[in-house]
């Protein structure tokens, strides 16, 4: 399977008189989506689309957004694999037979880098500063 052009993504100016487009970071800043953020002209005013904005944004994300969703995964096929190695199934507190001791650091640094890509990705989307 091809894979998606590789982030980050930006949103890049007017393209077109209504229309934003969404750039990769290559040497050719190529478009991989051009989205509507104007919506009309009105006595010569181009005015703007909040929700066309919003969803630029939204596609700029898309591979951090990406990237956040491997970390969570990465993280609870990592919790799965303990859970099911633990000697009763179900046990994963370190107070309960260290099952959790075991990955621990593992875990916890999957777990550390999923809220930080997520964070990232979603302020991203919603156009703030994570």
């Amino acid at each position: 399977m091809t894979e998606h052009t590789r982030g980050p993504w930006a949103i890049s100016g007017d393209y077109g008189l209504f229309q934003s487009e969404i750039v990769a970071p290559n040497a050719y800043r190529h478009a991989v989506a051009s989205v509507w953020t104007k919506r009309s002209i009105e006595k010569g005013t181009i005015l703007v689309w909040p929700e066309g904005e919003a969803n630029a944004r939204l596609i700029a994300a898309a591979p951090e957004l990406y990237d956040a969703c491997v970390a969570g995964r990465a993280y609870f096929e990592m919790l799965i694999g303990a859970w099911e190695r633990s000697p009763d199934g179900c046990t994963l507190l370190p107070s309960g037979g260290g099952v959790v001791e075991d990955i621990g650091d593992d875990l916890d640094t999957t777990f550390d880098t999923w809220v930080e890509l997520t964070t990232a990705a979603l302020a991203a989307a919603k156009g703030q500063e994570p």
